[in-house]
């Protein structure tokens, strides 16, 4: 080891030390001179506090992934080894060393999930941080060198992760103390323990709504795109979750660069980049807002041929007509399904009066009944009301646009919520169109005499009668906000019902990507799951039930032309129903019900 005495040491101590010295030139110098001198107090100091915005970015995509905890942890253990040894010459450095050192354990500390014997340890190490207070900062130690707010963020993070391991549900006064805490630079990874939960990000969107206008605060600048590239660390299947909730929590801070995170979103396809321009949008977010060239930032969506970004800007009320050097977004765009989306828009749109009437409906829903509905699918009742306010802020030229549009993204659960709130406000209107065949809303109840196929998704806010069997072609979508009667039924889809669903023959659910659903009671002579979920209130008039059963039990119910390949076939007992064939065994042969042609009325 090189003696302490070398000369090559007062020259780095006097370099480290300038005022005015840069954060990269100590890093650079910390890093250069660590090893030769890993026990003098000014190099420690200087490589552990120069350090300390990357041990906020330990999750940096690349090969040295692991080089700032494994490095920085051995750096604070010789730190705390050095403090514990007296100093004769009480060096100045000490008091800095020891709150660098301090803070930086207590973020190792909370850096994965903690238990509660590292939570107890951190909050001793930032204890013992502000213990040191009343020592005299050094200019080194000012805001450039080692800002008060690395304490704040490892204190912010120690609250978040305590609100997370003290109760599952975390009640809104745990998030009260986010503002106090969250700066700029901390909302990389501060509060993650507490972003990626339902809870916080529900919690969030209220207090946004309740602020919006009121709102003040500094500028935040908080990069979404950048932290979608960096964050490595964070599942795939919650980086979603992470960067809303992130952005979310920069938006309860104060108010963020909203025009420059919208102008990125526009330059990279992020996934659920709706998702992130809505919660812009609530914070205040003019759609129509302009960058310093003047174009508009739908521009940038439209040119990038951004098909999610593009309809999120429209439905918040972005103008596509808006020219910019006798341009406007039509003649930048490079897409097809871009250019068909902004016809569309450009189209005189009339909106159906009953848009405003959803919110007095939504109203007279049983809370019970929205929870329930939300449990479904393991969300919140929250976005419901985001849907909502969707639906209000940009009303759809028709039901069936929106069905085969802006809700064609909405959880099943959604349409059944806004099926019942149109009823509850008692709305009516005739259907239009062809049930099954294409997307159809239908405002009141329906009654289809023969068979309905379906091939597009169904909503009807009243009763559904089919005189023939229900057989879902395509993974479709069934809603009936009332009661369900028909001969049969074979869904692989969605089916939601929420009254009660009277069948003749049996019910089919095939399949597990969706669920089959009924509030109220099920009557029918044979259920059959062959790997479905079912949730259904009341069973005491389901004659039999089959779960999972083989093709012997099938056999011993449907009859053998039933079959394909050893298994129940959708298309084969289609074209037993069609030829007036049996498909349960033992019962006499019904009409054909495909002979007559599809009608519908209302009831």
């Amino acid at each position: 080891m090189t003696p302490i005495s070398s000369p090559d040491l007062p020259r780095a101590q006097a370099e480290l030390l300038k005022p005015d010295s840069s954060n990269s030139n100590r890093r650079r110098v910390a890093d250069a001179h660590l090893k030769r001198y890993p026990r003098d107090p000014v190099v420690l100091y200087a490589y552990i506090a120069s350090h300390m915005r990357d041990t906020i970015k330990w999750s940096i995509g690349n090969d040295d992934r692991t080089r700032y905890p494994w490095a920085l942890g051995r750096a604070l253990a010789t730190a705390f080894e050095v403090l514990a040894q007296p100093d004769p010459e009480a060096s100045p450095i000490r008091p800095a060393l020891a709150r660098a050192t301090n803070v930086a354990a207590a973020l190792l500390a909370l850096e994965d999930r903690p238990d509660a014997a590292a939570l107890e340890q951190a909050g001793l190490r930032l204890d013992a941080y502000k213990a040191l207070d009343a020592q005299p900062f050094q200019d080194y130690e000012r805001e450039q060198w080692f800002p008060d707010s690395h304490y704040r963020a490892a204190r912010g993070r120690l609250r978040a992760w305590q609100a997370v391991l003290d109760s599952e549900t975390c009640a809104q006064p745990q998030f009260g103390f986010l503002s106090d805490y969250i700066e700029s630079r901390d909302l990389r990874w501060a509060f993650d323990p507490l972003v990626l939960r339902p809870q916080f990000q529900a919690w969030a969107r209220r207090e946004l709504r309740e602020r919006r206008g009121s709102r003040a605060g500094g500028a935040i600048e908080f990069d979404c795109v950048d932290s979608y590239r960096n964050h490595a660390t964070v599942p795939e299947k919650q980086m979603q979750a992470l960067i809303v909730g992130r952005l979310l929590a920069a938006l309860l801070a104060g108010m963020p660069n909203l025009v420059s995170n919208a102008w990125r979103l526009s330059l990279f396809k992020l996934p659920g980049t709706a998702i992130y321009l809505d919660a812009l949008f609530a914070a205040g977010l003019d759609p129509n807002a302009t960058m310093r060239d003047g174009h508009p930032l739908l521009h940038y969506a439209v040119e990038k041929g951004d098909t999610v970004a593009v309809q999120a800007y429209l439905a918040a009320g972005a103008d596509p007509l808006r020219e910019v050097g006798n341009d406007n977004a039509l003649d930048y765009a490079n897409s097809v399904a871009v250019k068909k989306l902004l016809e569309d828009a450009t189209r005189p749109r009339a909106a159906p009066a009953d848009v405003a009437q959803l919110h007095a409906g939504a109203k007279r829903l049983n809370p019970a009944e929205a929870d329930f509905c939300a449990g479904l699918y393991g969300d919140s009742t929250g976005d419901f009301d985001a849907t909502l306010a969707e639906l209000q802020r940009t009303p759809p030229q028709s039901w069936n646009d929106a069905l085969g549009g802006a809700l064609s993204q909405r959880a099943p659960w959604h349409h059944l919520l806004l099926a019942r709130s149109l009823a509850l406000a008692g709305v009516r209107q005739p259907p239009c169109g062809t049930p099954g065949r294409e997307p159809m809303w239908v405002c009141g109840d329906l009654h289809i005499n023969g068979p309905l196929e379906l091939s597009h998704p169904l909503v009807v806010t009243g009763d559904l009668t089919v005189d023939g069997p229900i057989l879902d072609c395509d993974e479709s979508l069934l809603v009936v906000a009332g009661s369900l009667k028909a001969r049969a039924l074979i869904t692989e889809g969605a089916l939601l019902v929420g009254g009660d669903c009277e069948l003749g023959e049996f019910l089919w659910g095939d399949y597990n990507d969706q669920q089959l659903i009924v509030r109220g009671a099920l009557s029918v002579p044979l259920l059959v799951l062959s790997d479905h979920v079912a949730r259904i209130g009341d069973e005491d008039r389901v004659g039999y039930r089959l779960d999972d059963p083989d093709q012997a039990g099938l056999s011993a119910w449907f009859v053998r032309q039933a079959f394909e390949n050893e298994w129940l076939s959708r298309d084969r007992i289609s074209r037993l129903f069609k030829s007036g064939q049996p498909v349960l065994r033992a019962r006499r042969a019904p009409t054909p019900v495909f002979a007559g042609a599809l009608s519908c009325s209302r009831m």
